[in-house]
């Protein structure tokens, strides 16, 4: 720190506010007071190579960006850029507004909210705190920031090809040295990540003209996420290198995603990875996404390797860094060589629970969705709840409106099948030629197609849809004069396809996981 600075020293007297107890929170590149009401966080005169805070200016610059950055996702933790100055005998912190001249400073700080971390989501989630409810307010936050952040000008270099795979070889390249014991192990994980970022080259590229390349946060990982009152806010952006926040959204989102399947919360990480995708329809770019989450589970590997560096270490901490790295690399090693994704269509009547269940199965399975209802609205410039005064047959729900939505939703689902995930199409299928065009995707490809057809008794279909129109909280429209409708026509025919049918009468109890492996045998006969 600046001369004659040491955070542990600080007294009351140095706060403009009551403080009862200080306490002093160190990691190795800064120092966070922690006052009970609020606390203050100092950069450490450290220079790294990546990380250079070894000037009061170079402070300075950090403390500004860290609060320009964070103040875009969490405005009510972080408060201001305060200044520590020399006040007669002693020190005083003020703010840095009042103290235009800045003469007398010894150290600048970012004042924050204090909140317990208790309330940070990696807490949350070992107290079993933790839910689907949660995942959609995250997926909400952060779809908010990306949404607003700054676009990269096609003159920079970040999300060019190169500079994508550049970072993902050095973890290679550290670890190789780090965990020589995993050489074997790193060599079939770096062939895959060499030969994803290769089959891809030119959706890298298509992404970063697309606008996908932004200011994201950078370190997006549960211990960055933390419950306020009724909001979860993502705080501690990377501020310190533009390299790591200037980056694809995707690359972004799949540290998270990452963060929660290594932890065996597959469910948690679908549930927030589809919501996230169906807040901004980004579908298109889900053939990246293996390529990201490998790249950040060997981030995380990197810097547990890093850590046992240390040789202070107490023994208990070192033997929990040495598993969260081989974990790490083994989640990465899972990536290689999964099964073949299956395509999963939804099908029946309005009413009949289709999207309900396909909400179970995308946790359960896990999968990748993507609605026809929300599609069709984004494809017309709306929002999923907006009302559109359409009557069927007319308007965006036209014959030519359903064909182009059933075409956009057959072109992203096979873009997040080449990601080899599983996908669901919750649409009606009502027409079976629509349909077909599905299952004979899936056929071209050699994957499985699975329809579920979902059924309950007419009474119980007219009732939901009654019940769903006074809620108005879904994307659907549909209303007792669409399921009339449908009945005057194809659907009232039999279900016919080459592709596997599993029929699911909603009107009952449904055996998810029961469910959910009947779909995943279809892959073995």
């Amino acid at each position: 720190m600046s001369q004659g600075f040491d955070p542990r020293k600080l007294v009351a007297g140095v706060f403009p506010h009551p403080v009862a107890k200080i306490q002093v929170i160190e990691t190795h590149i800064s120092w966070v007071v922690l006052t009970g009401s609020f606390a203050y966080k100092f950069k450490k005169p450290v220079n790294f190579g990546f990380l250079d805070f070894s000037s009061l200016e170079k402070r300075r610059k950090a403390c500004e960006q860290e609060l320009r950055l964070n103040l875009r996702a969490a405005p009510g933790i972080y408060l201001g850029l305060v200044v520590l100055v020399e006040s007669g005998d002693g020190l005083a912190l003020v703010e840095a507004g009042d103290n235009p001249e800045l003469a007398n400073v010894v150290e600048f700080g970012v004042r924050m909210l204090e909140f317990a971390q208790s309330s940070q989501l990696d807490r949350q989630f070992e107290a079993g705190r933790l839910g689907g409810a949660d995942m959609d307010r995250v997926a909400a936050t952060i779809a908010a920031l990306h949404e607003s952040a700054a676009i990269a000008d096609a003159g920079q270099p970040w999300g060019d090809p190169e500079t994508v795979v550049q970072p993902a070889r050095e973890n290679f390249r550290h670890l190789y040295e780090l965990a020589p014991n995993e050489g074997e192990t790193l060599d079939q994980i770096k062939h895959w990540s060499e030969a994803e970022f290769a089959a891809h080259q030119s959706l890298f590229r298509q992404r970063k003209l697309d606008g996908r390349v932004r200011e994201c946060h950078g370190d997006l990982h549960l211990s960055n996420l933390v419950r306020i009152g009724s909001e979860i806010l993502a705080f501690d952006c990377i501020e310190f290198d533009p390299a790591l926040r200037w980056i694809d959204v995707l690359s972004d989102v799949a540290f998270l995603h990452m963060d929660l399947a290594v932890r065996q919360r597959a469910d948690l990480a679908f549930r927030f990875l589809n919501a996230y995708l169906e807040r901004g329809g980004d579908y298109a770019g889900a053939g990246v996404l293996p390529f990201y989450i490998s790249y950040r589970s060997m981030v995380r590997a990197k810097v547990a390797a890093l850590q046992l560096l240390d040789e202070g270490l107490p023994e208990e901490h070192r033997h929990g860094l040495d598993q969260r790295r081989e974990l790490h690399i083994r989640f990465a090693r899972s990536l290689i060589g999964a099964a073949k994704p299956t395509l999963v269509l939804m099908h029946g009547l309005s009413g009949s629970g289709k999207t309900w269940l396909s909400q179970q199965l995308l946790e359960c399975l896990p999968a990748l969705r993507i609605r026809s209802d929300v599609e069709r609205k984004r494809l017309h410039g709306m929002s999923p709840d907006a009302d559109t005064h359409s009557v069927q047959g007319a308007g965006i729900y036209s014959d030519a409106a359903t064909r182009h939505t059933y075409s956009h939703l057959l072109a992203n689902a096979g873009a997040m099948l080449s990601a080899g995930i599983d996908v669901i199409v919750d649409a009606a299928f009502l027409d079976e030629g629509r349909m077909d065009s599905f299952v004979q995707l899936a056929a071209q490809r050699r994957l499985d197609c699975v329809i579920v057809a979902c059924e309950a008794p007419l009474p119980l279909l007219r009732k939901r849809l009654v019940e769903r129109g006074k809620n108005a909280t879904d994307a659907s429209e549909a209303d007792l004069g669409v399921l009339h409708s449908q009945l005057r026509g194809t659907a009232a025919a039999p279900l016919e396809s080459t592709a596997r049918i599993v029929r699911v009468d909603t009107s009952q109890d449904v055996d998810i996981p029961g469910l959910c492996r009947s779909i995943k045998d279809c892959r073995h006969g």
